[in-house]
């Protein structure tokens, strides 16, 4: 009886343990879709997509990546057309619904664009340099519904909302394509050069970023709150990964993973950009 005792507690011990180990050989990318997609489970009621405005408020700092320059080398205003953007897939709802726990490996996939005169994208190396006259923009995608948040530092050094915009709903649903800047088509790279700074969170309890969302609202520097997320970050297990080559139709090349290797409900990563 003893030993079948034993064996019986043995059994999930040993499961527990080749997981584990199966883990910690599964790249950013593998453990990204390992996850499976969810959807927000807010109330009973039905979530009606937000509906999402084209404004964004004016900021007296101009940043050193400035997503209103729209200007051509002939210092004429750039007429060149929008690419296309559809809407990223957000819901709607009040009060902010805290999703399921039980995690295994939240994510974030990102991609950088450069975007041409004619408003068409390609994808490009986050780790290259970029030129002042450039212009770029994101692509975020999680792998699991959440509250995302995207924020980036300007020249003053204070940190600005890129998404989601004035007064719209962050909780975006698993899969969902979300593009920044939301309000603006693309940044423009401008002088002086330096390293631009932007700081994404996936969250799925909006709790977890209160204080980040309550000091960006009253205009308050919140350097300190991403400062203590990163420390937080750097005591867990964080998978992080560069695809070269496409290896799926929707991993352009130069995608990045982030996925936390342990449950968790948020997380975060900061972007840097090298302009010269």
């Amino acid at each position: 009886m003893r030993i079948l005792v034993v064996g019986f507690l043995a059994v999930p011990l040993l499961a527990s343990i080749l997981l584990s180990q199966q883990t910690k050989q599964l790249s950013a990318r593998e453990l990204f879709y390992s996850e499976k997609s969810d959807e927000y489970s807010a109330s009973s009621k039905e979530q009606k997509p937000a509906q999402v405005k084209n404004e964004k408020a004016a900021d007296p700092s101009r940043p050193a990546i400035n997503p209103n320059n729209r200007q051509n080398s002939n210092g004429k205003r750039d007429t060149a057309p929008k690419p296309p953007q559809p809407p990223p897939t957000i819901v709607s709802g009040d009060p902010k619904p805290v999703l399921a726990p039980g995690v295994q490996h939240l994510g974030l996939r990102y991609k950088v664009f450069l975007v041409d005169r004619q408003g068409r994208d390609a994808p490009t190396d986050p780790d290259r340099t970029f030129r002042s006259g450039e212009r770029f923009a994101f692509e975020f995608t999680p792998n699991r519904s959440g509250y995302l948040y995207v924020v980036y530092q300007g020249s003053s050094g204070k940190w600005d909302p890129l998404f989601p915009a004035q007064g719209e709903e962050s909780l975006v649903k698993a899969q969902a394509k979300v593009r920044a800047p939301y309000a603006d088509p693309f940044f423009v790279v401008e002088d002086p050069p330096g390293v631009e700074r932007i700081f994404v969170v996936l969250s799925r309890n909006p709790k977890d970023v209160s204080d980040l969302i309550e000091k960006l609202k009253n205009g308050v520097n919140s350097e300190q709150v991403i400062d203590k997320m990163k420390t937080d970050l750097a005591s867990r297990d964080i998978r992080r990964g560069k695809v070269s080559d496409a290896e799926r139709s929707d991993d352009p090349p130069n995608s990045v993973f982030v996925v936390s290797a342990s449950p968790a409900e948020w997380i975060a990563e900061e972007i840097r950009l090298i302009h010269r």
